[in-house]
């Protein structure tokens, strides 16, 4: 006898299973009315078709299903591709065209502070879905999209924020767990960017989220115990991502900014933005080549390495712009230092590199024929002489060339490229002033430091230059020359103490080469001057000798009443003794010093009388004394 045929296993108790051959829902239509925002949102899905073949509950089982379409009467959806149940799994061909991005505004309301004004989204690729497993779902989408014709504004001012014509985002694979994004490449066309920078000192994108207030009667989040779990977070998430960029190119673009910080506000208007930036990884920076101009003139130009997927910013770029207006900035001018701007122009060449979070930068500025109008009052503005510092720096073609370097951690709290860009010029301008003569010589130096170039020694009781006070005189007359802005104060000093004995002294002399002089008068070949006259060593006591016995001092005598023949040494402390020099003529001294230096300078050729002013004497107080470096029998110079 056979065995009886075996049965198949019956099902569990309880578990059912549903088989569809064939599923089929023809121009449906369903309107959604989600009240669970403050503002309800509606989403309408009409010409709703649903093909579905061999569907079961059964464990593995793949059915075939084509889904199209309308979304809120504009957009289509099509799906094509297969799915299962058990357990749930799909995989589809997705292709949507023309998807209002208005219509989720009311799931942003109470987490942005724009509104949407326009935008159609589309996309075609492959989405896959996959809950098999204990952990989380496995999402995955590989394709192309496009946002056409979008456009936001800001909630409070209604002023646009953000436009463009044509945004595609190329080659894009996404995978929910784990996270990764990558991009082939975006294209970003006719697009428009507003930056403003608000009365508050905040950038408006630094507002563009909702912030929460805390839940009353709830503790600071920084009081509170910290936890594992939420430090585990945290440290994930300064973590980078999976996020790799293939190329970004840009074209037509056009970004506005906004100051309304100052007063008056300033705008800038950077427009004609394209360019591209390479291959962009969080462990690699991508290549960065910008082009645009500012208010359609000036060419800016931006080029360098860049990586922002990186867990620390990493920045290494040149940027150079020509011949920008400085007119429109005259607000800044008016804040910072008191003087609107009538006219100028600045062009820059500038190096910014942040790596380990450390800032490096070098600032080559020039500014051609900057011109101040009127002084404003400004209780923000320098008390500096601004003036007369961009007369230092203006060469004699209307040009300023300065350097400023910027170094600083992105981890101070204090840290602010803006700020230290601005502590930076007023510290040149405070040199500027303060140290002007440092300035030229930096320029024009000549082997002369800007301390030495500030004044001209003189020896005791003497007027006279000598050829290293003429190399110096050389140097200042160039620089002049080549700042004809500025006028100088020639300010002649005599030192009552050592001066007093040096005139005596230089006294001597004259009287000494008085009498040579008498010898060559007789034959009617003298010298035009004393001074031009050479006396020898071995001449020295003769003329001496014959000097001293014109003087009508006392003298000492023999025992028969006739002068007594004395050594060099005796004969100079006697005439020392009674020379005679006083108030006057150290008064006369001081002047003779700055008029023999304005007459050097004048005969360089380079500089004109009208800028040249000799100021009256003026004797040092102890404290200028106490201070003083070098001596004092001197010419000071001071610039206007």
């Amino acid at each position: 006898m056979s065995p009886a045929p075996a049965r198949p296993a019956k099902p569990s108790e309880g578990e059912w299973r549903i088989d569809a051959k064939q599923i089929l829902l023809e121009r449906f239509r369903i309107n959604v009315d989600d009240r669970s925002n403050a503002k309800p949102a509606k989403i309408n899905v009409s010409d709703l078709s649903v093909r579905g073949e061999n569907f079961s509950t059964a464990k593995n089982q793949r059915g075939k299903a084509t889904i199209r379409a309308r979304i809120n009467d504009k957009g289509m959806l099509r799906l094509v591709g297969t799915a299962t149940v058990n357990p749930v799994n799909a995989k589809f061909v997705v292709d949507a065209q023309d998807l209002d991005l208005i219509s989720v505004q009311p799931y942003l309301d109470d987490r942005v502070n724009f509104l949407l004004t326009g935008g159609r989204a589309g996309t075609k690729g492959e989405f896959t879905f996959d809950a098999a497993g204990t952990g989380p779902a496995k999402m995955n989408y590989q394709g192309a999209v496009q946002v056409a014709d979008f456009g936001a504004v800001e909630r409070d001012s209604q002023q646009d924020l953000l436009k463009w014509k044509s945004l595609g985002l190329d080659a894009l694979q996404f995978d929910l767990e784990p996270f990764q994004l990558r991009i082939g490449e975006i294209n970003l066309t006719e697009f428009y960017s507003r930056l403003i920078l608000g009365a508050d000192g905040k950038i408006n994108l630094q507002k563009l989220a909702v912030q929460k207030e805390e839940q009353k009667g709830e503790p600071p989040a920084q009081d509170k115990p910290a936890e594992t779990p939420a430090a585990t977070t945290a440290s994930d998430a300064a973590e980078p991502k999976a996020i790799t960029i293939g190329k970004i190119n840009l074209k037509d673009g056009n970004i506005q900014f906004s100051d309304f910080f100052i007063k008056p506000n300033y705008s800038a208007n950077l427009t004609t933005v394209q360019g591209a930036i390479s291959e962009l990884k969080p462990e690699v920076p991508g290549d960065l080549d910008l082009q645009a101009r500012l208010d359609n003139a000036a060419p800016v130009e931006i080029k360098g390495k860049i990586n922002p997927l990186s867990k620390d910013l990493f920045l290494d770029i040149i940027a150079d712009a020509k011949e920008i207006e400085l007119n429109p900035m005259s607000p800044y001018s008016v804040k910072y230092v008191g003087y609107g701007i009538e006219r100028g122009k600045l062009s820059f060449n500038v190096k910014y590199k942040v790596e380990n979070r450390k800032l490096s930068a070098e600032n080559k500025i020039i500014l051609n024929q900057l011109t101040f109008g009127e002084k404003v009052e400004s209780p923000t503005a320098t008390k500096l002489p601004v003036l007369l510092a961009v007369a230092l720096m203006k060469d004699r073609n209307g040009v300023i060339d300065v350097d400023l370097p910027i170094s600083g951690s992105l981890d101070d709290p204090q840290f602010s490229v803006g700020g230290i860009v601005l502590r930076i010029i007023i510290n040149l301008i405070t040199r500027a002033v303060t140290a002007p003569f440092s300035l030229l010589a930096s320029a024009f130096g000549g082997g002369s430091s800007g301390e030495e170039l500030s004044y001209i020694e003189f020896d005791n009781g003497r007027a006279n230059l000598d050829e290293p006070d003429r190399a110096k005189i050389a140097t200042l007359a160039k620089a002049l020359n080549n700042r004809p802005a500025l006028s100088l104060e020639i300010i002649g000093r005599a030192d009552p103490l050592s001066d007093l004995d040096g005139l005596k002294r230089v006294g001597i002399e004259r009287k000494v080469k008085a009498q040579k002089l008498k010898e060559p008068a007789r034959k009617g070949e003298a010298p035009r001057s004393v001074d031009d006259v050479q006396v020898a060593a071995s001449e020295y006591p003769r003329y001496l000798k014959a000097a001293y016995g014109e003087e009508s001092f006392p003298k000492p005598r023999n025992l028969i009443g006739l002068a007594q023949d004395l050594p060099v040494p005796e004969m100079e402390r006697l005439m020392m003794q009674y020379a005679k020099a006083g108030d006057d003529d150290i008064g006369q001294l001081a002047s003779q010093r700055a008029q023999g230096v304005r007459d050097a300078l004048l005969a360089t050729g380079q500089v004109g009388a009208e800028r040249l002013s000799v100021i009256a004497i003026k004797p040092f107080t102890a404290e200028e004394r106490q201070k003083l470096k070098g001596r004092p029998n001197r010419v000071d110079f001071a610039m206007k």
